[in-house]
């Protein structure tokens, strides 16, 4: 029933959800758990707000992305938001999901409310997938040159880049898509804002396949939900990790180094 990946569990998406829409009737005031969008937008439409609960594929036992959405009063201290939407957070944690993003609309229009509406719309994924996503061509890791003798001498190994998420730990890679759309958005995304030089590592998907620990099964890729994107031919590409090591063996020897601050290229050897 649940997911285990290393005695640590992500459970099932609907039991996530139905403890989300019970903390709402809980703790918040009672007209705003049983607000309708209908109050909202001042029409007659009787969907809840707190039953907005959209999944990236609902056909998985455990979705890679939950977001929900959570009413609160304009008027609110941003501390009390801050408090509320923690008992949420915890309620994430608890069931194998962190938070991943969020954001605010201040509804204008409402029937049968005191003061105008804020809703909370907040993105959370699992820590744990489920399902082993495979790949379909060369991988690739970005990576700061700070960090580049390390992986030189230890390979891949799987870390949490950012205090923000509390997803455990793993190793990020793009699954064979343009160099340029790699460096875009792990330039941008992975590295800390003092990093001027990047390190682009390829995988060779003929090494990697033929690698004891992907024929054993101990090595698996799963889709990372945070990311999507388009090639020039309109085929959607799709970021995938592993919260496996990748030994430096399977680290191609030819390195593309992007320079951050004037956009220059160049290569230099692994080995």
């Amino acid at each position: 029933m649940f997911k285990n990946e290393a005695l640590l569990r992500t459970y099932p998406t609907s039991w996530f959800v139905k403890r989300f829409k019970k903390l709402c009737h809980n703790i918040l005031p009672a007209e705003l758990a049983d607000v309708s969008f209908g109050q909202l937008y001042g029409t007659s439409e009787p969907d809840k707000v707190v039953d907005e609960v959209l999944l990236s594929d609902e056909s998985e036992e455990v979705s890679p992305q939950v977001r929900v959405a959570i009413p609160t009063y304009a008027s609110m201290k941003a501390s009390d938001r801050l408090a509320l939407r923690q008992k949420f957070d915890e309620l994430a944690m608890s069931t194998g999901y962190y938070f991943s993003s969020a954001e605010d609309y201040t509804y204008e229009k409402h029937v049968g409310l005191n003061d105008k509406i804020l809703v909370m719309f907040i993105t959370y994924e699992a820590k744990y997938s489920y399902m082993d996503v495979g790949f379909n061509g060369d991988l690739y890791h970005v990576t700061s040159m700070r960090s580049l003798p390390k992986i030189q001498r230890y390979g891949l190994m799987p870390k949490s880049q950012s205090d923000e998420f509390s997803y455990p730990d793993r190793i990020f890679l793009f699954n064979g898509i343009d160099y340029r759309q790699i460096l875009d958005y792990g330039c941008s995304k992975a590295m800390k804002k003092h990093d001027n030089e990047f390190a682009v590592l390829k995988i060779l998907k003929a090494n990697l396949v033929n690698h004891p620990l992907y024929k054993s099964g101990k090595l698996k890729f799963y889709r990372d939900p945070s990311y999507s994107s388009e090639d020039s031919a309109g085929t959607e590409q799709q970021a995938i990790f592993t919260y496996s090591n990748i030994p430096k063996g399977l680290v191609d020897d030819e390195v593309l180094v992007y320079g951050g601050n004037d956009g220059s290229i160049r290569t230099m050897k692994f080995r």
